[in-house]
């Protein structure tokens, strides 16, 4: 989920990778010498990158489409997030791959696999109402920001500081889709720094 445009929100061209591609991670560096890009995903699951037939990386070249030719997995990296050596058509050099360090990797929406009853990815929560345990409103979820820590959940807040919560245990309640709430047991530390 990230730093101009989150995981809902792409700039790009009509028709090359718009607004719905969801992002999964970032190309650390070029692997090897044959075109290789290493990707760092956002989970410890690699499947959703593997299986898509099609990516689109967004760096300072613009946001663009590219073909699968192959994906392995590498491993887990700092965290237990996933790490990928990706091989994509029309990118065969390292002097290719360089270019890509540090951009944005993006699946089409239909790539996702389901996922079982009570789990969900983190682009559902864009735009919910997120509400503490005892029911106040604290603002709605804008952003989701991958650091190297644990990602962070942005509230924005209607005339007030956004709110940045960590995700670790026990931050998550509860998510009611259907009613458009996320139920969140934040810091109260967190909250009153917010408000000040």
């Amino acid at each position: 989920m990230a730093a101009s445009g989150s995981a809902n929100e792409i700039a790009a061209a009509p028709g090359v990778a718009g607004r719905d591609w969801v992002e999964l991670g970032r190309v650390l560096r070029p692997h090897g010498l044959d075109g290789g890009l290493l990707v760092a995903l956002h989970s410890d699951d690699p499947a959703n990158l593997l299986d898509s037939p099609t990516i689109a990386l967004r760096a300072a070249p613009g946001t663009i489409p590219f073909r699968v030719e192959s994906a392995e997995s590498v491993g887990a990296g700092p965290g237990g997030r996933a790490r990928v050596r990706l091989f994509l058509d029309g990118i065969d050099s390292r002097d290719r791959a360089v270019v890509w360090a540090d951009a944005v990797v993006l699946v089409p929406p239909g790539a996702l696999r389901a996922l079982p009853e009570g789990e969900f990815y983190w682009r559902d929560l864009i735009g919910l109402e997120a509400r503490s345990a005892d029911g106040t409103s604290l603002g709605r979820v804008a952003e989701i920001l991958a650091t190297k820590a644990a990602d962070v959940l942005l509230i924005r807040r209607d005339g007030r500081r956004d709110l940045l919560l960590p995700v670790v245990n026990g931050l998550i309640l509860r998510l009611e889709r259907e009613q458009g709430v996320l139920w969140l047991d934040p810091p109260d530390e967190l909250v009153a720094e917010a408000e000040r």
